[in-house]
Order: C-alpha cells, then sequence, then structure tokens
C-alpha cells in the first residue's frame, strides 16, 4: 500500500478561561485531508494475477476520486472530530499546574 503525498492543513482557533487554573478550549477547528494519489498492491485475489492487477487499479482510482467528491463531507468529519474530542481531552487540563512555580521569600 502507497499513499503518495498525503496532504493535511488545519486551522484552529483556542480560547483561554480561568476557574479555579488556566484552561484551553478550542472554539472553532477546520481540517482537511488530501493525497495525490492511492497505489494499493493486491495479491492472490481470487487466486489470479489479473484479478490482483484489475482490483488495485480499481482502488487506486476510486479512492482517490472519493476523497475528492466527498472532500467537504471528509474535512467537515475530521474537524468536528478533533474540536470534539481535542475540548474532552483539554476539559481537564490545567495549564497552570503545566507550568514551574518557584517560590519567592519575602
Amino acid at each position: 500500500l502507497k499513499i503518495v503525498n498525503p496532504r493535511v492543513k488545519g486551522h484552529v482557533v483556542v480560547a483561554l478561561r480561568q476557574d479555579n487554573g488556566v484552561f484551553v478550549t478550542i472554539t472553532s477547528c477546520r481540517i482537511s485531508f488530501g493525497l495525490e494519489s492511492f497505489e494499493p498492491v493486491i495479491t492472490g485475489m481470487f487466486n489470479d494475477e489479473a484479478s490482483s492487477q484489475f482490483v488495485s487499479r480499481f482502488l487506486s482510482n476510486l479512492v482517490t476520486e472519493l476523497l475528492d467528491f466527498f472532500e467537504e463531507d471528509v474535512t467537515n468529519f475530521i474537524s468536528t472530530t478533533v474540536r470534539v474530542v481535542g475540548n474532552r481531552i483539554l476539559a481537564d487540563l490545567d495549564l497552570g499546574s503545566l507550568l514551574p512555580i518557584s517560590s519567592v521569600a519575602p
């Protein structure tokens, strides 16, 4: 399986909030995915090399065409998933607890 020139581009906007700590929330997210080509190598399909080559070529064309056709749907799914999962992970992560705190003697 060979994936040629996968492209992932993203734009994420975050906001800081204070609530007994400093927390980050993802307010918007746009992640797009694409690839130049998809080159599967299928072997042993029905014990016939011609069938294997046909399926490999068919999938090669189908996957790239489907990604192009459904690009907006794929982008929306990935973007929503990153925002929702990211916010769940970040919900309890206090950035203040990650910073070293030095005590200063009076």
